[in-house]
């Protein structure tokens, strides 16, 4: 199968093939009665100038079309099926009969007529190399098109296998607090955690997830966190999810993580998360804000996590033309935020 391919694929086959299926075509268009020597002979001759004239046009003319010199490429064109048109004229009219006597060749057309002969010839196979070169480019930008897609899915699964680890990490976090507390807290909390991981772990492999789905996983979230601030941190969140859109899953989570993480750090009073996730027909749009914790003023140089930069790539490889992504570092507090265009 792989021989056959190769051999199908092959430019000699192919261009033998063509002449091969222009010779018995005309051999059977110049034969009015039964086929003798005579026809063989001279539309094997009549294929030869055929052919003269389609090499010296592709090797010297059809380069000017791709250049887009138009009005060169036509002239140049009509200039060679005249003069092959006229070779062909006089060769069957002069020249054969020294070449090859006894046969007494004659130009069965007029002039007019062998003309037309080499324009058809010009025009199809001029038609059938432009149309291999655009197919040749259309598979070429296909497989592009693939690689970049692969490579786009290999960045996105990298990134997701990001999420996860700081996540439980971040939750694991959680139950440590409660455990040395010895609260009676703790089978609720893992329960909770548990049903977060589910969809973490597995709802997260999805292309698309609802945003009421996102909407639940962020409550949840809340709800585990609210064990570890002793709701000491003012946590506030509002929701508008008037169209229940589809979108990349895990978006939200990180930014909200490293609110809690960076916002609450350090501190005892006086810290604040506030949430807004919004969705309608053409947008889906989320901002939180928190304030900087101590700890995290005192260390101006460290990043806030994985999480930023995993969103900004994310969002790059997803919505690069339709997605916004603001990160507004103040003095007291830290926002971000985030719209994506869905139409």
């Amino acid at each position: 199968m792989r021989l056959l391919k190769n051999i199908l694929s092959n430019r000699i086959f192919q261009h033998l093939m063509f002449w091969v299926l222009a010779y018995f075509v005309l051999l059977v268009h110049f034969s009015d009665a039964a086929l003798e020597k005579v026809d063989y002979i001279y539309t094997f001759l009549f294929v030869v100038t055929l052919q003269m004239a389609v090499y010296t046009h592709r090797l010297l003319i059809i380069w000017r079309l791709k250049s887009k010199q138009l009005f060169y490429f036509f002239n140049l064109s009509w200039g060679i099926v005249v003069t092959f048109a006229l070779f062909n004229y006089y060769f069957f009219d002069v020249w054969v009969d020294k070449v090859l006597p006894g046969y007494y060749f004659i130009s069965y057309y007029s002039i007019w007529n062998v003309m037309l002969y080499f324009l058809v010839f010009i025009v199809l196979t001029t038609f059938l190399k432009l149309s291999k070169d655009w197919w040749l480019q259309e598979d070429v930008r296909r497989k592009l098109v693939l690689l970049e897609k692969e490579k786009a899915e290999l960045e996105l699964k990298a990134l997701m296998a990001q999420v996860n680890p700081h996540f439980l990490f971040n939750s694991l976090n959680v139950l440590y607090a409660l455990a040395i507390k010895r609260s009676e807290e703790s089978p609720e909390a893992i329960l909770k955690l548990s049903n977060v991981l589910r969809y973490v772990i597995y709802d997260s492999r999805k292309e698309l997830v609802k945003v009421s789905d996102e909407l639940s996983l962020i409550k949840n979230y809340l709800s585990l966190q609210n064990y570890r601030t002793d709701n000491k941190t003012e946590v506030q969140f509002i929701d508008d999810i008037q169209v229940d859109n589809k979108i990349a899953p895990l978006l939200f989570l990180p930014l909200i993580e490293n609110s809690f993480k960076h916002g609450v750090k350090g501190d005892t009073s006086g810290t604040f998360v506030k949430i807004n996730l919004f969705s309608d027909e053409n947008t889906v749009n989320f901002n939180i804000i928190n304030n900087k914790g101590k700890a995290v003023m005192a260390e101006k140089n460290e990043r806030y996590g994985i999480g930023l930069e995993n969103i900004r790539q994310r969002l790059n490889l997803l919505y690069p033309y339709s997605s916004e992504f603001h990160v507004n570092d103040g003095v007291q507090d830290f926002e971000v935020r985030l719209k994506i265009e869905l139409k």
